[in-house]
């Protein structure tokens, strides 16, 4: 299954995810961080993914002019690459970027985690 895992430190440590870092199935990238942060509820590194390679964005190895090129050329070789990826990415920042959407999420996701403060009531969407 891919999956992000936290970044490695000079120290030994590891970084939580703030965005922009890459999603691997192995050593062939799948998708592109676009936030996360340390969870404490749950105790680990959480992060969100948005792009996904070949259906919302097309990618390549970071630092690979080879992989690089290559994937240039397979968005160049594929009309219908080009046209389902434009189309899908569209779609998926509407569907994740639409501000009472993206609000009612967060508050389930907290709610989920258990991670309501006391007192405070989540109002459910119509």
């Amino acid at each position: 299954m891919p999956r992000w895992t936290p970044a490695d430190t000079p120290d030994g440590d590891t970084a939580d995810c703030i965005g922009g870092e890459g999603v691997f199935d192995g050593e062939r990238p799948v998708g592109l961080t676009t936030s996360g942060g340390y969870g404490f509820t749950v105790e680990q590194s959480l992060a969100f993914e948005i792009a996904t390679d070949s259906v919302t964005s097309i990618m390549a190895k970071a630092n690979n002019p080879r992989a690089l090129g290559a994937a240039l050329l397979r968005a160049v070789d594929s009309p219908e690459l080009r046209e389902t990826v434009a189309l899908n990415a569209q779609a998926r920042c509407h569907q994740m970027f639409r501000l009472d959407d993206a609000a009612h999420r967060i508050a389930n996701l907290y709610q989920l985690l258990g991670a309501v403060p006391t007192g405070v009531r989540l109002v459910d969407r119509k």
